[in-house]
This record gives C-alpha cells, sequence and structure tokens, in this order.
C-alpha cells in the first residue's frame, strides 16, 4: 500500500464511515459492504480500513481493469473475480483483508461460472 499518494485527512463523512467499518470487524463481523455514492472515495475509506494496524495483508478484487489499475498502484495487488476463483491469491498468500470493488455485481453469471 502506498499511502503518501492517499489524501491525508479523510473528509468528515469518510471520518465517520472507517471506524464503524472497523467496529463491525471487532464485532466478529468478517463479511461487510462499505455503500456509499460514486465519486465519494470509497478507495480512500478503503486504504484507510487497510492501514489499521490489524491488517497485514490486502488484496483487492473487480472486474474492471481501470478500478485495479488504481488500487494496484495505491493500494495492495489485484484480482479479477476469475483469478480470485482460479487460485491466483493462493500464490499471492492468504490476505486478511479483501476489498471487492463493484460487489453489487458479484453475483452476475459472468462471476458465479468459476465457482
Amino acid at each position: 500500500m502506498n499511502p503518501a499518494k492517499l489524501p491525508p485527512n479523510p473528509y468528515p463523512f469518510q471520518a465517520r464511515a472507517i471506524p464503524q467499518v472497523l467496529a463491525k470487524f471487532d464485532s466478529g463481523v468478517k463479511a461487510l459492504v462499505l455503500v456509499s455514492p460514486t465519486g465519494s472515495g470509497k478507495t480512500v475509506m478503503a486504504a484507510h480500513v487497510m492501514m489499521d494496524a490489524r491488517f497485514k495483508k490486502g488484496a483487492c478484487i473487480s472486474h474492471r481493469l481501470s478500478i485495479n489499475e488504481q488500487n494496484e498502484r495505491l493500494l495492495c495487488p489485484t484480482f479479477t473475480p476469475q483469478e480470485f476463483y482460479d487460485g491466483k491469491p493462493d500464490k499471492f498468500g492468504t490476505p486478511d483483508l479483501v476489498i471487492w470493488e463493484e460487489c453489487h455485481h458479484s453475483e452476475a453469471p459472468t462471476f458465479t461460472l468459476a465457482r
């Protein structure tokens, strides 16, 4: 992760969301969806969550090359859903945090074929 490329301080609405996500992890919830409007800085929020000390290795999944390129540059290794289901992260090692971009697409037939 390259935190030097991130805004140093999240906006107030982002700063409220980040600890809420971390609190859910602390309560035992391990599958979370952060919902926020387009352009609201979900990548920034994800990066701040990822920078928390409890996470040592992160990975991002997206079906869009442009999102993967951005995340690879700013956050962590990236995978397409097909690579993820085919076991590519095993070669990388098991991440302790996975950011699934555009997760509302995850039940699309093109994603579920590889399962």
